[in-house]
């Protein structure tokens, strides 16, 4: 559920804490090497250690080269390439016994196939597993991503103190095909093949304090405050195709045939305040209270049109209240109450965009369980929750614009059931299973959050939210001499019944994905064979009307792929 109170207007679904190993005094090293399907070569290599007395470091550095499964039936290429490189450092300082600050850095650049849409017969064959992918625009996408922190961590009796200051900038530079198709121009039927640019740059920094007590206590407590700086640019071009059946690239199109379509430029300022509160009201029990206000003030301009100009500011207190209870060493059961916000903001100017969108607010209540059984060997969790959403966005492709408009609709109601557990019947034998069943309703919608009213949302599930879902995973493990083990793993993965738009039109019905590993392991080496997508299921990943007709975006193909990992 949400977890705003702590991670602020991005966590309205919930938050996944990454935590990035840490530099090591002592000397690790790990090479990774891969080669599979497509031409596929994959390489990682890390290292970390001692620079000096209480100084740690780690590098690492990648780097892939793939020539894609997705063969372009009419330009002849690879649609899903890849070429990617990069490395990230850290350098750790024990400055005193209590106090440690690091440096991070990351950069890495790509050039990517992109945009591997493709025609289909009409929206009832979007999951059919043949589509016709012909471009006369090849695509490309460059990418360029850096991102840069400190932070400084103090501990003292009284409690934790953590700095953490972060730089971010991307940019997003790409070309492919604006129908999707090789298909010749139509004027008369205002159909036009071209090709499609778009620039992305988005820069920020964030800064965030911490002050955290002992948990030693029986009341425990957290406060913080956040800042964030944002500046994002987009500009979208089409270029028309007068011929529309030969291959093209962006510096055979003629400048009269360029139209700017899109020139976007915003801001952002984000503030916040939170804290949270922890009590053991018995030794079996806690209470946890937590409260959070943020702050987000944007503005958005087209440079080319004065009157483009807006500016608003959105604001939420995302207050969360807990009760959990240790049943016995072995049960733990929960019921939460919590509220999550993500921001508004302005789409690109653009004919038949609705300017700006509200903000969204969730309140979810939530009960659940967590078990350990059998002496361990069976792991239980389950929860049931409901949601109430207001201004639920969502991300939709604007096949008039060509540009990804974010839309708002004004009340919708999620309930839903999930379960997963790890089940452990033998010592060579591991079972992880999940189900998840999900019900999502449109109750309400505004017609002037859209530029063309809707019909008949109100009942309609909110789009790509799937009906249910599961997971299994099987792993079997022998040992085949001393320190050196076959792993047999096998999983497969369920997706229901989803739709893609609104107004339920474009309904997927569902896939189940099989992925097979087989490899041999020891302490410093291991040794695997990998199979993805081995039922080569072609499900959309997005789909949507076009001028060339029904278009979708598939899942990656099947792939084979073998991979020795080398580390001390």
């Amino acid at each position: 559920g949400p977890q705003g109170a702590l991670y602020g207007k991005n966590a309205i679904g919930g938050a996944i804490n990454i935590i990035t190993r840490a530099p090591s005094e002592e000397t690790e090293f790990a090479l990774r090497a891969a080669f599979g399907e497509g031409d596929d070569r994959q390489l990682n290599a890390s290292i970390s250690g001692a620079a000096a007395d209480g100084v740690a470091y780690r590098l690492a550095a990648f780097h892939r080269k793939f020539d894609g499964l997705i063969k372009d039936e009419f330009n002849g290429g690879r649609a899903d390439y890849v070429d990617e490189a990069g490395f990230q450092a850290m350098l750790g300082f024990d400055l005193t016994e209590r106090t440690y600050m690091d440096f991070r850095t990351r950069y890495s650049k790509g050039d990517y196939g992109v945009g591997w849409y493709e025609l289909v017969a009409d929206e009832t064959a979007i999951g059919a597993k043949d589509g016709t992918l012909a471009h006369n625009v090849p695509p490309q996408d460059d990418n360029r991503l850096f991102n840069a922190s400190v932070k400084l961590a103090h501990g003292a009796e009284v409690g934790d103190f953590v700095f953490v200051a972060g730089y971010n900038d991307s940019k997003d530079d790409n070309f492919l095909d604006a129908d999707f198709s090789a298909l010749p121009p139509d004027y008369d039927n205002f159909f036009f093949p071209g090709g499609q640019y778009s620039l992305i740059e988005d820069q920020a920094t964030t800064l965030e304090m911490r002050f955290t007590s002992s948990s030693e206590r029986r009341t425990r407590w957290l406060l913080g405050a956040y800042y964030q700086d944002r500046k994002r640019l987009n500009d979208f071009d089409i270029y028309d195709d007068p011929i529309g059946t030969v291959v093209r690239s962006r510096a055979s199109f003629a400048d009269e045939f360029v139209l700017e379509i899109v020139r976007d430029r915003q801001e952002s300022q984000a503030y916040a305040l939170f804290g949270q509160l922890n009590h053991d009201l018995t030794d079996d029990l806690e209470l946890t209270l937590a409260l959070r206000y943020d702050q987000d003030r944007r503005k958005g301009e087209d440079p080319r049109d004065p009157t483009s100009k807006a500016k608003d500011s959105f604001d939420e207190l995302q207050p969360k209240a807990s009760l959990a209870w240790q049943a016995s060493d072995n049960v733990l059961a929960y019921a939460t109450l919590a509220r999550g916000f993500r921001s508004g903001g302005f789409n690109e100017v653009a004919e038949g965009v609705v300017r700006s969108f509200a903000a969204e607010v969730s309140d979810t209540a939530e009960l659940g369980v967590k078990t350990s059984l059998a002496g361990g060997g069976l792991i239980l969790n389950a929860a049931y929750f409901f949601t109430s959403e207001d201004n639920a966005q969502y991300t939709r492709f604007n096949p008039i614009t060509f540009s990804l408009e974010q839309l708002a609709i004004r009340k919708v109601e999620i309930s839903g059931f999930e379960v997963e557990g790890v089940w452990r019947p033998a010592e060579a034998l591991s079972v992880q299973f999940s189900l998840g069943l999900l019900d999502s309703e449109i109750k309400r919608f505004n017609a002037a959050d859209f530029v063309v009213p809707p019909v008949g949302l109100v009942g309609n599930a909110m789009p790509r939210v799937a009906d249910w879902n599961g997971s299994l995973t099987v792993t079997h493990t022998t040992p085949v001499s001393v320190g050196v083990d076959l792993v047999l793993q096998a999983s497969g993965n369920w997706l229901g019944e989803r739709f893609f738009d609104q107004e339920n039109l474009f309904r997927d019905k569902g896939a189940a994905y099989l992925n097979l590993s087989l490899g041999l392991e020891a302490d410093d080496w291991t040794l695997r064979l990998r199979g993805s997508n081995l039922l080569d299921k072609a499900e959309p990943g997005d789909a949507f009307f076009a001028a060339a007709g029904v278009v979708r975006f598939r899942e990656q193909p099947r792939q084979i792929l073998g991979e020795v990992t080398y580390r001390f």
